[in-house]
C-alpha cells in the first residue's frame, strides 16, 4: 500500500543542531506520523538519503534548512504503514 503525503523537516534547536522529520499523509485518519529527531546536519542528510530521496533534493533541503530552519517535501510516497513512521521512498 502506498501512502502519499508531506515530509516535513524542521530545525528543533539550532544551538544543539537538532532536527525533526515527520510525515503527514494527505488522506486517511490521524495526524502526522512523527517524528524522528536527528542530531547533526550530516546525520540529517544521511537519513534523508536512506529514505530514498535523491541527492540533489537532499542538498537543496539541507541548504534551505540552514537558511530558513525548515523544508517541506510534498508528494512523498511511503509504501507501507511502517514506512510512514520512517519513510523509505520519495517522489
Amino acid at each position: 500500500m502506498q501512502i502519499v503525503g508531506n515530509l516535513s523537516i524542521v530545525c528543533l534547536d539550532r544551538g544543539k543542531d537538532l532536527y525533526g522529520v515527520s510525515f503527514l499523509p494527505y488522506q486517511g485518519v490521524g495526524g502526522s506520523y512523527t517524528e524522528k529527531e536527528i542530531a547533526g546536519i550530516d546525520a540529517l542528510g544521511q537519513h534523508l538519503r536512506q529514505l530514498g530521496i535523491q541527492a540533489d533534493v537532499v542538498n537543496d533541503a539541507l541548504q534551505k534548512i540552514a537558511i530558513r530552519g525548515q523544508y517541506s517535501l510534498p508528494n512523498f510516497v511511503a509504501s507501507t504503514e511502517e514506512d510512514t513512521r520512517a519513510p523509505s521512498s520519495s517522489v
